[in-house]
């Protein structure tokens, strides 16, 4: 979702475009930075029970309305979101949120990225993919 967003974006600045598609603002996801995945990964290797179940996951739940308000933000011009029926799943579980409590118990992990840098983060690459378009 995510990229997805990122790449409008991108392609809208590069193009003098106004408005970007969008499907459902309403559902909630639970996003966590790469980085800090791999982190996770490195500390269950080594710290983790074998057999038992860890949650890799924020525990924060973000809006696709807030992510997506959050990288108008960082956009170059002003950009509004056009909902696109096309867009909108037909079935769209509406919460998806981890409880990484067990993983933080196990390996003091916690993710240490904040999420407003990833979303910088993952605007530049799609602003370096777009560019030689």
């Amino acid at each position: 979702m995510i990229p997805g967003l990122a790449r409008r974006i991108a392609t809208a600045e590069r193009e003098g475009r106004k408005e970007i598609p969008v499907g459902s603002l309403e559902p909630v996801r639970d996003f966590t930075d790469v980085a800090d995945v791999v982190v996770a990964y490195r500390l269950l290797v080594e710290r983790g029970e074998p057999g038992e179940v860890y949650n890799v996951c924020s525990g924060v739940g973000h809006s696709v309305a807030e992510v997506a308000e959050r990288l108008l933000g960082l956009a170059r011009h002003a950009i509004e979101l056009a909902p696109d029926p096309a867009l909108v799943r037909p079935v769209e579980v509406p919460r998806l949120v981890g409880d990484n409590h067990r993983l933080r118990a196990a390996t003091g992990w916690a993710p240490a990225i904040p999420f407003d840098e990833t979303l910088a983060a993952v605007l530049e690459r799609w602003r370096a993919e777009t560019a030689g378009r």
